[in-house]
């Protein structure tokens, strides 16, 4: 198993024809959890460049009273995204060899299954971003204060070297979507840090003095 893939775990439970699949169990009743199977999926890491390339390639253009109007065709984007991303599986009962034409046979609710579990490893959510902010803002704050006790987010090391080695546009293309979209977050909230510090560190040097 090569060392830079990631592994998602599916449950699949199958009745007759009817498959239900799972990227975890913790909503299924402690009592129906054996009739589910555990199947692995290699994928490939989402990259910067891949997930652009996908875009692309779903990007759909129309013309609706003489405007051009681009949308994004989500289903050939997650299917595209889906057969570059796996690699392999294991964990078939009875076994089943890794193929393209074995995946084209997947139960669309397997792959449905198999990409929650991968979107959750590879984009950053709404909740991990806050979190980066807060750690970002409290980083600076503490550094305007004197304070050296809070070490530096990774997020704010990674963007200073992006900036100090100016690294290309193909080798950023290498680097992990959510590890990019973590740098933006950081990078964001940097310059909203330190504005904010520094308006406060304004109206301190100069207080408004009210009119009697």
């Amino acid at each position: 198993m090569e060392e830079d893939l990631q592994e998602i775990t599916v449950y699949i439970r199958k009745r007759g024809k009817s498959c239900v699949a799972k990227a975890n169990l913790k909503r299924v009743a402690a009592a129906e959890r054996s009739a589910y199977r555990p199947v692995t999926f290699l994928m490939r890491p989402l990259t910067w460049g891949a997930n652009n390339r996908f875009l692309q390639r779903a990007k759909r253009v129309k013309v609706i009273r003489g405007l051009r109007i681009s949308e994004t065709d989500w289903d050939t984007y997650r299917e595209a995204k889906f057969v570059w991303a796996l690699t392999g599986w294991c964990g078939w009962e009875p076994p089943v060899p890794f193929s393209p034409e074995a995946t084209n046979n997947l139960d669309p609710n397997v792959v449905d299954a198999i990409l929650e579990g991968y979107d959750n490893l590879n984009y950053l959510s709404d909740e991990d971003e806050k979190t980066l902010a807060l750690e970002v803002d409290n980083y600076l704050k503490s550094q305007h204060g004197g304070s050296k006790m809070l070490s530096p987010p990774p997020e704010i090391v990674e963007r200073s070297l992006l900036e100090k080695y100016g690294w290309t546009p193909n080798q950023m293309d290498n680097i992990q979507l959510r590890r990019l979209q973590a740098l933006f977050a950081a990078s964001k909230q940097q310059e909203a840090s330190i504005n904010m510090m520094q308006e406060a560190e304004a109206n301190k040097n100069n207080p408004v003095v009210g009119r009697g």
